[in-house]
């Protein structure tokens, strides 16, 4: 059974995981123009930089399971994080903030490892408190980011303070203790979905494409149709992600629905490649979002707790990878044949992943992956 303390441990694992990730890095990259224009340097250079810092945190984020021997790691990481943010927010020097922002990415990818780690050991409320941290952390991004469009440092700088805050209570040894992850694998009984069948890595592919297709070329529809300027464009993000999160709270829906959450992305997306007007293009992006979020829950529910510490951390790295995949796919149509086009074109790779679950078989494997405390 697990502990009040366990409860409180892993929820403070996950929220500093939120601000060392999504919040950290979605700032960066919603306030990409008024960053470059405090540096001094075109606001794609610090797209540029911020992708960099994603690739980072995510091979940082395959020693995440690691963590699982020495919890109170995970606090000296997100307090590198933080104080790393903290440097960021107050230089403006290229080369500083450059290094600054990549050294809080690699300090905050073992620790979101280690979250996806332990919230899918744990599952339940854990699991649920995980893809509400991921989504939320996006739309904490959004807020901060129409708050600071004209002071962008302070953006990073309350993330950083937040990151500070948050490693010191996992420094704590009833916390670090709490945290601690035994993991046991062999034929106990016990089988589980296997987390690499044919039908999981689409569905993990499909939300992540569909996902990485539609924000920021979303975004860039509302600036260039509707002239939404960047504090604008935010608020309505904030908007469009609301309903993820309350899906990510909600109970999984069964793996039957994972190809009607796809396809629901992949109608979103031609929404917003054809939307009329802000409104219908925002619905849009609720939509694509809400039914990624509903996917998503619904594959970490298929797959259960029976993936190994690494395949846990693989299936999110799959989704972050397939969302890149998907702004690349975008942008490379979209530079010939408009950025419409490319959202357009997008809904048919993500109807290919949703019939690629229908026709995949359903394999199972014995291994088990179990928080310390709760096995028999």
């Amino acid at each position: 059974m697990v502990t009040s303390d366990s409860s409180r441990a892993t929820a403070a694992l996950l929220v500093a995981g939120m601000f060392a990730g999504p919040v950290a890095g979605g700032a960066l990259v919603l306030l990409a123009k008024p960053f470059g224009g405090r540096l001094g340097i075109p606001g794609a250079v610090v797209g540029y930089i911020a992708l960099t810092a994603l690739l980072c945190a995510c091979g940082a984020a395959l020693f995440g399971p690691r963590l699982a021997l020495a919890p109170r790691r995970a606090g000296l990481f997100v307090l590198v994080s933080g104080a790393a943010l903290l440097v960021a927010a107050s230089v403006t020097h290229v080369g500083v903030f450059t290094a600054a922002v990549l050294i809080a990415a690699l300090a905050a990818g073992p620790v979101l490892g280690f979250g996806r780690v332990s919230a899918v050991a744990r599952g339940g409320r854990a699991l649920a408190g995980w893809h509400l941290a991921q989504w939320g952390g996006i739309g904490v991004a959004a807020g901060v980011a129409a708050l600071c469009d004209t002071a962008p440092a302070t953006a990073l700088r309350v993330t950083g303070i937040a990151c500070l805050v948050l490693g010191s209570i996992l420094l704590l040894p009833e916390s670090a203790a709490a945290q601690a992850v035994s993991i046991r694998r062999g034929t106990d009984g016990e089988r589980t979905p296997s987390g690499w069948s044919r039908g999981l890595v689409a569905g993990y592919a499909g939300v992540g494409f569909a996902v990485g297709g539609t924000v920021l070329p979303g975004l860039h529809l509302l600036l260039f149709r509707w002239n939404a300027l960047d504090a604008q464009q935010c608020v309505l993000l904030l908007l469009a992600v609301a309903p993820a999160i309350v899906v990510a709270a909600l109970p999984a829906v069964e793996p039957d629905a994972i190809p009607l959450a796809l396809i629901a992305a992949a109608g979103g997306a031609l929404l917003i490649a054809t939307a009329p007007g802000r409104v219908t293009l925002t619905l849009g992006l609720a939509v694509t979002l809400g039914a990624a979020a509903c996917g998503a829950r619904a594959l970490d529910a298929a797959a259960g707790s029976g993936v190994s510490p690494a395949r846990a951390v693989h299936t999110g790295l799959l989704s972050v990878l397939a969302a890149l995949a998907g702004l690349g796919f975008v942008a490379l149509i979209g530079a010939s044949a408009g950025t419409g086009t490319g959202v357009t074109l997008l809904s048919l790779p993500v109807l290919l992943t949703a019939l690629m679950w229908v026709r995949a078989p359903r394999t199972f494997a014995p291994a088990r992956l179990a928080p310390e405390g709760n096995t028999p």
